[in-house]
């Protein structure tokens, strides 16, 4: 089954390293769609990234829902889906930094860096299905959707986009790397509904930190804390070890963080 799923991985990693490349060549027209939002004209570009993307990421579900099922036969569907969520992120990561890269050098660099982290995430999510419960898996996974949330929270909230698109990107993301972090063998449905209030939680952030008009670098910082402080709560819950040192724990690590991003960083109001 190991070999199996290893070989599956490495079809899916080069029909999306593929995928990625194409998408940095193909040349599309782009289609302008404007409408009236909350009272307030709205413009959307949709552009060659765009639309290969959204079809990058339609591969990237499908694939990842067909690699856990594979593993997982007896599994509910939303429990192989919110394997995805990771997986989705980083190749809209890949898809963002390869579009910057002019160099061919860089660029061969970039995919082939790409496609080694959406194998390291594959294989991090085989070795935590089941009863393959490996720790060092789940740190390392771990690592990287806090690592993604930080890269996608900078770069959104330091777009200054309007409220409407900045806290639904956010929302998006969140509800994403939520799943990684809190999906288990039991409850898929609780991990879809936990994942789906982080992901509006995190969206009514965005839009109080943009009413504030704070700096870029303290609104991101604020975001990746206020992520960190729900979906760690949550999973302790999920996992039946909340309790009162928990959250004492937790309000302190808010305390210090909040102290250490008024002091460190600049703040304009």
């Amino acid at each position: 089954m190991e070999e199996v799923y290893y070989q599956k991985t490495g079809t899916l990693v080069s029909l999306l390293l593929f995928g990625l490349a194409l998408s940095c060549f193909i040349r599309l027209p782009t289609n302008i769609v404007s409408f009236v939002a909350f009272g307030s004209p709205t413009t959307l570009y949709i552009s060659t990234p765009w639309i290969m993307g959204g079809m990058l990421l339609l591969l990237t579900i499908a694939g990842v829902y067909s690699l856990v099922h594979s593993q997982e036969e007896k599994s509910s569907p939303l429990y192989s889906l919110a394997f995805a969520g990771l997986p989705s992120v980083a190749i809209s990561i890949a898809l963002f930094f390869l579009h910057l890269l002019a160099d061919r050098l860089f660029f061969v660099l970039g995919l082939a860096s790409a496609g080694l982290l959406l194998a390291l995430i594959l294989v991090g999510q085989y070795h935590t299905m089941g009863e393959r419960n490996s720790l060092w898996a789940r740190w390392g996974l771990d690592v990287v959707v806090y690592g993604a949330a930080v890269f996608f929270y900078a770069l959104i909230y330091g777009l200054r986009a309007r409220s409407l698109l900045s806290a639904t990107g956010v929302s998006l993301v969140s509800g994403a790397l939520a799943l990684e972090l809190l999906r288990g063998e039991r409850g898929a449905r609780r991990t879809w509904l936990y994942a789906l209030v982080a992901g509006l939680i995190m969206g009514e952030v965005v839009w109080v930190l943009n009413s504030w008009g704070i700096s870029a670098l303290a609104g991101g910082s604020l975001l990746i804390l206020a992520f960190y402080l729900f979906t760690g709560l949550t999973r302790q819950y999920l996992e039946g070890v909340i309790g009162r040192r928990v959250v004492v724990e937790f309000a302190l690590i808010a305390a210090l963080g909040v102290a250490f991003l008024i002091i460190s960083f600049p703040w304009s109001w």
